[in-house]
C-alpha cells in the first residue's frame, strides 16, 4: 500500500494459474495492493524467461530502466536479468534446497533483503519517501 501510495506501480508476476491467483488475493483481502497481474497462460514463456515481466512493464506503461523485481526465487532473479531489470530478492523465499541469499551471491545478485518490508522501505528511501508499514 506504501509503495502505491508512492506513486508506485505494483504488478505481480507469478507462473501460477491466473483464477487460482486472483482467488488467492481475494480471499486475503490483498487484491487491491496490486495494479496489475501477470500469470501462468498470460505469455508463452513462464520465468526465468523475460516475457512475463517484459509483459507487465509493457502494461504498466512503464520502460525496464524504471523497473524492480522483487523475487524470492531463482526464477525471479534470472528472469529479471534476462529482461534488464534489477532484481531485489527477498531470502524467505524457495530456492531448491539452497538458502536464497547463498545462491544469489554465487550467480552475482547483490541486493537480498531479510522480507518485502525492508525491500519496501528501500524503494521508499530512494524515492525520499515515508516507511512502509507491516
Amino acid at each position: 500500500q506504501s509503495l502505491k501510495e508512492a506513486g508506485i506501480s505494483v504488478w505481480l508476476v507469478t507462473n501460477k494459474e491466473r483464477g487460482l491467483t486472483e482467488a488467492f488475493l481475494r480471499e486475503r483481502g490483498i487484491d487491491a495492493l496490486f495494479n496489475g497481474l501477470v500469470a501462468a497462460g498470460d505469455c508463452t514463456h513462464p520465468k526465468p524467461a523475460p516475457d512475463m515481466l517484459i509483459k507487465a512493464i509493457t502494461s504498466a506503461g512503464a520502460e525496464a530502466s524504471e523497473a524492480v523485481m522483487v523475487g524470492d526465487s531463482r526464477n525471479d532473479a534470472l528472469a529479471a536479468r534476462a529482461a534488464g531489470i534489477r532484481a531485489m530478492l527477498v531470502e524467505s523465499g524457495y530456492n531448491e534446497g539452497v538458502p536464497l541469499k547463498e545462491w544469489a551471491r554465487t550467480a552475482g545478485f547483490n541486493e537480498v533483503f531479510p522480507s518485502v518490508k525492508e525491500v519496501c522501505e528501500e524503494l521508499l528511501a530512494q524515492q525520499g519517501s515515508r516507511k512502509c508499514g507491516n
